[in-house]
Formats: C-alpha cells, sequence, structure tokens
C-alpha cells in the first residue's frame, strides 16, 4: 500500500503528521518532578480568614500579594483556534509572521 501522500495531494495536516510521527518522544516536567524540592522552594503557605457575607464568604486578595502575577500576564497574549486544530508549527509561523514586530520571545502551547 502507498503512504497517504502518494494516494491525494498532502495537506499541511498531512505533512505535519508525518513530521511529528518522526520525532523522538520527549519526555514530560512530570518524569523528573520530585515532592521533596517542594519543601526547599521557599514559598509558605498561610491561613487568610474569609468573611461571611449572606450564605458565602469572601476572601480578600491584596493587589501587593499578586502584583508580580498581574505584570506578567498583562505582556501576554492569548491564542485561540476555533474549529480547527492546526499543529503547532504552523500557529508558531503564524504567530512569528504577526508578532515578531512587537518584539515577542516565546510561543508555548
Amino acid at each position: 500500500m502507498g503512504s497517504l501522500t502518494e494516494n491525494r495531494s498532502a495537506t499541511w495536516e498531512d505533512e505535519e503528521e508525518e513530521v511529528m510521527l518522526q520525532k523522538p518522544k520527549v519526555g514530560t516536567v512530570w518524569d523528573t518532578f520530585c515532592i521533596s524540592k517542594l519543601a526547599k522552594v521557599g514559598f509558605k503557605l498561610d491561613y487568610a480568614a474569609s468573611k461571611k457575607h449572606g450564605k458565602g464568604s469572601i476572601m480578600g486578595i491584596n493587589l501587593e500579594d499578586i502584583e508580580s502575577i498581574v505584570n506578567y500576564w498583562n505582556n501576554v497574549v492569548v491564542y485561540y483556534v476555533l474549529g480547527a486544530h492546526p499543529p503547532f508549527t504552523v500557529i508558531n509561523e503564524c504567530i512569528q509572521r504577526i508578532w515578531a514586530k512587537y518584539g515577542w520571545n516565546k510561543v508555548a502551547m
């Protein structure tokens, strides 16, 4: 039997699938995860009491507690493709063409 590309013209999806099948499997962050290292990180959770409000409760968050995270997400663009499921390389190339002039430095999926 011939390959898919021999029977009909290949689409970007077919080509990307063939490339993905040829790439070696890469481990995930969970392959080297060690729970004992978390105790040495230096972050400690503290109890914060909530206030009763009707049948529920309210928890207040101070801006200075989350300011670094807010600043990080202020510089993030979230890109979502509805309907289709293009490969990461296609999305990455599209983002490079559109956003390179703005100095983007990382594309993650």
